[in-house]
């Protein structure tokens, strides 16, 4: 799922929460619209608005044409400001229904907020103007949405490194020369120990892991500390999860690729790789500091001309 989508899609949530509220709200405003006590009618009616934050009214042009009203506080000096350059008041806006804005920085606070508009009308249905709602989006209870699918990411590096590719060469690490050992001792460690997001660091020689007994914190080692069965001590025991999203199985099959993509040339070759295997992500780190980010499944469909051209197929 896009970052759009997901945007669009809480936004979704969030009006859903808030439609009903404000097509209430907005009958009650028009009747409040021209009465001598219009702000405090107002004041009374946010009360009814879960999580709302300020509340005003506007013009089609932007100019404030109420208070400035909270839970607490009727700021009368705000009448007739001009908001027209406010993030919510861009471009066309509906002259009915209800719409909610970007996200954008409050003024008062410096934190994020997003606003609602409502259109009012009279009972002639003639536009008055709007009925604006802010909310801070730290106090608006929207669930996380889990983004399920995965899809695979190029990102281009410094041009500075590409530029200067050739005039390189890799220079085998004590990694390298340790490969088949440090493949099984992760593979034991994902498998049987609860690690279930590695990185391989091949030039420097050292791994990154995160397990899922202690998910926000991370550990390195270096390669000695690794091909010690003691690490076995620091880790412990728990059968893999049943919500990875590959088998275990598909764990030696990815660390081979990983071997051939850093064997393979001697200009551009694997960098550094990584394996999470709750959300089957691969990352993969090239000497040109180009990135890949691609699912597991797609990675082991991948042919060798992919990642070198044709002219290195029949060496892989």
């Amino acid at each position: 799922m896009a970052l759009e989508d997901i945007v669009s899609q809480k936004k979704r949530l969030i009006a859903h929460r808030l439609k009903s509220s404000f097509e209430l709200l907005a009958q009650s405003c028009q009747e409040a619209w021209n009465h001598s006590e219009r702000d405090h009618i107002l004041q009374q009616l946010l009360k009814n608005i879960p999580y709302a934050h300020l509340l005003y009214t506007l013009d089609k042009n932007g100019k404030q044409l109420s208070a400035t009203i909270s839970l607490d506080e009727i700021e009368s000096e705000c009448y007739g400001r001009d908001l027209s350059d406010r993030p919510y008041l861009k471009g066309d806006l509906p002259l009915r229904g209800f719409v909610l804005s970007k996200v954008y920085t409050s003024h008062r606070n410096t934190q994020p907020v997003i606003t609602a508009l409502q259109s009012i009308q009279d009972g002639d249905d003639n536009f008055l103007g709007f009925l604006a709602i802010d909310f801070s989006l730290l106090d608006l209870p929207v669930s996380t949405l889990t983004d399920k699918t995965l899809r695979w990411s190029q990102f281009r590096g410094d041009p500075a490194i590409r530029g200067t590719l050739f005039m390189q060469e890799r220079t085998t690490s004590a990694m390298d020369e340790h490969m088949d050992d440090t493949f099984s001792m992760i593979y034991r460690l994902m498998g049987q120990h609860g690690i279930f997001h590695s990185k391989f660091h091949f030039s420097s020689s050292r791994v990154t892991l995160w397990q899922l007994d202690d998910p926000y914190n991370y550990r390195i080692h270096v390669l000695e500390e690794l091909l010690d069965q003691d690490i076995f001590l620091a880790y412990s025991g728990r059968a893999y999860h049943e919500q990875a999203s590959i088998s275990e199985a598909m764990i030696p099959l990815i660390f081979e690729r990983f071997r051939i993509l850093r064997e393979a040339d001697e200009n551009v070759y694997l960098r550094a790789a990584s394996l999470n295997v709750m959300n089957g992500m691969i990352g993969l780190t090239f000497s040109c500091d180009g990135s890949h980010y691609i699912p597991a499944f797609e990675f082991l469909e991948k042919e060798w001309s992919f990642w070198f051209g044709n002219e290195l197929k029949k060496q892989v």
